[in-house]
């Protein structure tokens, strides 16, 4: 028998031990909130994105969240979201931050930050969450800053960190 030959007869145990090593990896590195995901709203720049442990979240980091029971239902109703839940927007409100849904505007540290639209099409109506006041130590506003009709922050609040699955950063 060749080398050639007695080589080949390993290569689907190589594969499958490989195979099952990345599995693994994958298992293990999940258990500690890290991943991949990939972003196909318009509303944040499409593609794969790493998710990372939510530890020190600051305004400027992409967060990975499930919006609240209430919204959730909004967005699947509408078919706005996918089956997993998650959403992806940026961190714009951090705790001890004003922020406050007034006169169809949101206003962050008493500076206007972005409109808030009645309707996403003719005679159909987004949520309105009033909302005003200094955020907890748990709270953060997540918002678009790509799209200015994004469903976000704006239309279902403050969101408790312990919402906040991840904080992402784009791959490609």
């Amino acid at each position: 028998m060749s080398v050639n030959c007695k080589m080949r007869s390993w290569l689907p145990v190589g594969f499958g031990f490989l195979m099952v090593l990345l599995v693994a990896v994958v298992i293990l590195l999940s258990h500690f909130h890290f991943g991949l995901t990939y972003q196909v709203s318009p509303s944040m720049q499409k593609g794969f994105y790493w998710v990372r442990p939510a530890k020190n979240l600051k305004r400027g980091d992409i967060a990975l969240f499930m919006p609240p029971s209430h919204t959730l239902l909004f967005l699947r109703r509408h078919h706005w979201i996918p089956n997993k839940g998650w959403m992806m927007k940026y961190i714009v409100g951090i705790p001890g931050d004003f922020v406050c849904q007034k006169d169809h505007v949101i206003w962050i540290n008493h500076h206007k930050f972005a409109h808030v639209y009645n309707y996403y099409a003719k005679g159909k109506s987004l949520p309105n969450t009033h909302f005003c006041g200094k955020l907890k130590f748990n709270q953060y506003l997540l918002m678009s800053t790509k799209v200015k009709r994004s469903f976000d922050g704006r239309y279902f609040g403050p969101i408790d960190r312990k919402n906040i699955i991840g904080r992402v950063v784009p791959v490609f």
